[in-house]
Order: structure tokens, then C-alpha cells, then sequence
């Protein structure tokens, strides 16, 4: 996958391309453009963090083709490329005369338009009565989470499976576990709360509160937040065994 191997372009640079570049990756699933505002951390100095910002910049085009990224004074502008538009307009909408030329301005409007009728025609989210899901749920879900963590979980693993049905009967979506993962993996990864990125923990009874939860820097208020998940975890994991 090409994002794999921008990945291991910034992995070669050193740990800090990698923490610099993961919260601007997890936002790769989106549709629609996106801006993306740039923060320095406070463990990082300016200088450092943009010119983490500016080689990654100057290397994306040479791995991701579906997306383009360009630097401005808002901060990263993410947006699908004139290609994919092109092709997602071409997959939804109706047979047309090939020898006829389309502007690429046509392309973006009429892909928009069909967008919006596709999201107008989506159902309200509602609970399930439904006790398992297509295999392609599982995959989405798990495959997200290894993206996120480098980790391996099985994606058909039972017990993976048993705490994703749980959610899913509970009426929460595919895109509402991404946000948990994406929330959960920018506050935990590199600290000790590191080992709780898992599904038994993710997607237990608290995964609406880290829906909800924004993503923390590492202040010390920080610490104390990840402090108090460790002794909550630690009581849930009781409770359940009692």
C-alpha cells in the first residue's frame, strides 16, 4: 500500500517524523477536503516540528496518489486528487458520451452533487438487533486499529469480533470506532497507557466516553488523565472477572 511505504519514509527519518506525521495520517480516510491546523508540541521545538512538516510535505506526491497535500498559512490542505475525482464521478454517475470533453471544474461539481445525494439518502443511525456483520466490517475496523498502533490483531478473531458486535449492537458505526482509535492511539502511543491499544479495552462498556474524549498533549494534566484510565481500566477488568 503507498501509504505504508510513506510511512516507512518518515519511519526512516527517525521516531519523531512518525509522532509529527500520525495525527495528519489518521485523517487520510476522509472524502472531502479537509484543512488541517498545525500545532507544535510543546516537546518538540518550532523549527524542528515544520521541518518535520515541510519533508513530509515534499515526499507525499511521490507515495500517495489518491490524495493531494499542499502547506499553506492555514496549515496542511488535504484534499482528493483531480484523478480520484475523476473516478468517483465516473463510478456513481450515469453512462455518458466518452468523446465528449468534461472539465475537470464539471467533474468536481457533479462529484459533489452525487455525494450529497448518496449522504441524503443514508439512513439515521439506529440499534441493531443484529448479533454478527459482513466480514468487511471486521476487517475495516482491526485493519484500522494495526494502521494506527503497528499492531497485529486477527481480524477474525473471536474475541476481537464478540467486543466490535457489542458496540455495533449498541448502534455505533464503523466510522465511530476509527474516531476512538484515532483519539485513543494519539493519546496513548509512546506512553504507558501504550499497551491498552487493544480492542478488549477500546471497545469496551467506556467507548462512548472516548468518543467523546479530544486528543490531550503531554502536559501533566495529561499524565494524570492517563493515570486515571490505567486505575479505571484496571476496576473494569476486575469487575468483569468477578
Amino acid at each position: 500500500m503507498e501509504i505504508i511505504e510513506f510511512i516507512n519514509d518518515l519511519r526512516k527519518m527517525g521516531g519523531i517524523y512518525y509522532k509529527v506525521w500520525l495525527p495528519i495520517i489518521l485523517q487520510f480516510q476522509k472524502e472531502e477536503t479537509v484543512i488541517i491546523k498545525l500545532n507544535t508540541p510543546i516537546d518538540i521545538p518550532k523549527s524542528t516540528y515544520y521541518r518535520v512538516i515541510n519533508y513530509g510535505v515534499s515526499i507525499f506526491p511521490n507515495y500517495i496518489k489518491r490524495y493531494s497535500l499542499i502547506k499553506n498559512h492555514s496549515g496542511l490542505v488535504l484534499s482528493l486528487s483531480q484523478q480520484s475525482r475523476a473516478k468517483s464521478f465516473l463510478a456513481v454517475s450515469e453512462p455518458f458520451n466518452h468523446t465528449e470533453a468534461v472539465s475537470s471544474e464539471e467533474v468536481e461539481v457533479q462529484v459533489i452533487e452525487s455525494k450529497a445525494i448518496v449522504e441524503k439518502a443514508k439512513p439515521p443511525r439506529k440499534k441493531s438487533s443484529e448479533t454478527s456483520y459482513p466480514n468487511e466490517v471486521y476487517d475495516e475496523i482491526i485493519n484500522y486499529l494495526n494502521f494506527a498502533t503497528g499492531k497485529n490483531y486477527k481480524t477474525n478473531s473471536v474475541i476481537n469480533r464478540k467486543f466490535i458486535n457489542q458496540r455495533m449492537n449498541d448502534g455505533f458505526s464503523v466510522d465511530d470506532f476509527k474516531q476512538v482509535i484515532s483519539i485513543k492511539s494519539q493519546n496513548w502511543l509512546g506512553g504507558k497507557m501504550e499497551q491498552f491499544l487493544r480492542p478488549e479495552t477500546l471497545f469496551s462498556n467506556k467507548f462512548e466516553s472516548y468518543l467523546n474524549e479530544k486528543v490531550v498533549n503531554n502536559s501533566p494534566n495529561s499524565n494524570l488523565k492517563n493515570a486515571y484510565d490505567q486505575v479505571s481500566i484496571a476496576t473494569e477488568l476486575i469487575n468483569n472477572q468477578g
